[in-house]
């Protein structure tokens, strides 16, 4: 059958170059607190701007630009080399 690729790799380890590390579980908390201030910060510039008129409209405009803002969080956050631990 041969190797199987999975679509994504579990949450604690990825890639490094040729390497595979695991996040320290201090890296991850950081990670999450960090994503929180900032879809906080999303919500809160939304609802002040006051883009959308209804409440389905802003709902949907947050989790649209939450999806993107999710993106580039997480492909800043894995420049990032702290809280790395390399694996065998």
């Amino acid at each position: 059958m041969g190797d199987k690729k999975f679509i994504a790799d579990p949450p604690e380890f990825r890639t490094l170059g040729d390497n595979m590390y695991k996040e320290t579980k201090k890296r991850t908390f950081v990670k999450a607190v960090a994503w929180r201030l900032i879809a906080i910060v999303n919500s809160f510039t939304i609802l002040t701007l006051g883009i959308a008129d209804g409440n389905l409209e802003n709902a949907l405009l947050m989790n649209a630009s939450g999806i993107i803002v999710y993106f580039l969080f997480e492909r800043a956050a894995n420049q990032v080399e702290s809280g790395k631990e390399e694996t065998k």
